[in-house]
Formats: C-alpha cells, structure tokens, sequence
C-alpha cells in the first residue's frame, strides 16, 4: 500500500506533504511546550514566507515568460520556515528579514538560472544571503530537536526512495561520518551528535537531493555527495567567512554545475501513427 501511495504521487508532491507534516507537528509540539516557538509565531512565519513567495513568484514568472510550478514555490517556503528562526507577528525586522528570505529563493530560480535550470538550490541560497547580507543565519531549529527526529527519518526515507538517490545520501553520509570519526576527539560521541542534534537527516534528505541542481549520473553525484560530506562537516573557515551546511550545498552547486549538462529540456507530441490493430504508435 505504501509503495502505491509513492509510486502514484509526484515527487514534488511527496516532498511538500513531508514537509507539511513537520511543520502541522511543529505546530502540536509548539503547544505543548516541545520547542521554543508558539502555533502563532509558526504560522506568522510561514503565512509571511508563503505570500511573499507567491508574490515574487507571480511577478518574475511574468517578466521572464516562464512557466510556473506551484508545489515547487510551496516547498522552498516550507523549507525556509522549518530551517530560518520563526517570527512573531510583533517582530517587524524579524518579519522582514524572512520577506527577504523569500524573495532571495525565488528571484535565484529565474535570475540565476541558465536554460531554464536554476544555479543553486534556492532555500540554500536564501539562507546564506541571509545570513551575509542581513546578519540573520538560519538555525535549522528543527533538525536540532530529537522530538522531530522519527518525523524526519520516516518522512525523508520515503522521499530518497521516490527519488531512487541512495547513492547520493549514502556517499554524503558515510563521507561526513567518517570526517567526524577522524576529526573528533570521541568518535563515537561526534558520530553519536552528528545523528541526534545537527541537521544532517534534514539536509541529506530535503536539501541535498534537490533534483535540479544534482549532477546527472552516479558517479558524478557520488562525487557530489563526498564534496558536500566533507564541506558539511569540516565547516571550515575561508578569510571572515565560516561554512555552513546550506553555503557548503551552494558551493557543490558549482560543482554539479560544471559537470552537469546547462538546460532543462521540455518534450512535447509531434504526431502519432495509427497501427493496424488500432493502437497508435507514437
């Protein structure tokens, strides 16, 4: 029954009913005390992000001519809303700072963007924009959270298994696992953190897999997935620059980019054939 359910809904869809239930049970746990942020300051957050998504998205899908994709701008201001700090209705900077968010993930898809295929993942990219420009990182405040910690696992599973990219989160996972097995002091505390309180199930299963900015073949996404390991987990420091989970995503954007072929291409029916037996060949 469940393979049913995933082989019939898109993967766009899957993704956005994901994330919708992290956020209905952010909402449940914000009232009753299961992390730090108010049902109202939730859904201030994200009814901002949705109309300032939409909005954007209305207007450059004009100017640029483009064909629009609904459940895709829903999904980039769910992502937004469940890894940037909520704000409450009363918090105009705050409020603000999330308007730009949107903004920022939106305008990367068309701006950014050559051949009809965007550049960076736009989440990530909003993120770290934010982050640089408007002082205001994203906290990932719901991966941090081991009450989530099921949610995301059941959900994200389901979505690399309708995607077909275990190798992908696989090469990413064991990569950033073992940096942490070399790197730490106690391993088997760092490797024990790196499951229970960052963002790595979060990342790997949302961010990372984000069909149109992975490179195209297996081998090249293995490679994908071993650059961001390593990037996600060394955070290392470039001059007055820290890496961060989502700036370490938009640096393997570059390289999926490099590698990758420059377009996203649209079939469409030229003409059919009738056969003898009254099927037609197309």
């Amino acid at each position: 029954m469940l393979k049913t359910f995933l082989d019939r809904t898109t993967m766009y869809r899957l993704v956005l009913y994901y994330l919708l239930a992290l956020f209905a049970f952010a909402l449940f746990f914000g009232a009753s005390g299961g992390v730090p942020y108010s049902p109202a300051a939730l859904l201030w957050s994200a009814g901002v992000l949705i109309a300032v998504s939409w909005t954007a998205n209305a207007f450059l899908a004009r100017i640029f001519h483009a064909v629009t994709n609904a459940e895709s701008m829903y999904i980039t201001a769910f992502i937004l809303v469940l890894i940037m700090p909520p704000v409450s209705f009363t918090d105009g900077a705050g409020s603000i700072v999330l308007a730009a968010a949107a903004v920022f993930a939106t305008a990367s898809k068309y701006i950014l963007a050559i051949g009809k295929k965007h550049l960076f993942n736009p989440a990530a990219l909003a993120a770290v924009l934010s982050a640089y420009l408007l002082g205001i990182p994203a906290t990932w405040w719901i991966a941090g959270n081991t009450t989530f910690l099921p949610f995301i696992l059941i959900g994200g599973l389901m979505v690399v298994y309708k995607l077909r990219r275990f190798d992908l989160v696989l090469a990413f996972g064991i990569t950033a696992l073992a940096v942490v097995a070399f790197t730490s002091r106690d391993p088997v505390g760092g490797i024990q953190a790196t499951f229970l309180y960052s963002v790595f199930f979060l990342f790997a299963f949302v961010m990372l897999t984000e069909p149109l900015t992975m490179p195209p073949t297996r081998i090249l996404r293995i490679a994908y997935g071993f650059l961001i390991g390593i990037l996600f987990i060394q955070a290392p420091q470039i001059g007055s620059v820290s890496l961060s989970p989502e700036l370490s995503l938009v640096i393997g954007n570059l390289f999926s980019f490099i590698v990758s072929p420059k377009g996203r291409y649209m079939l469409s029916l030229v003409e059919r054939h009738p056969l003898a037996s009254g099927i037609y060949e197309y």
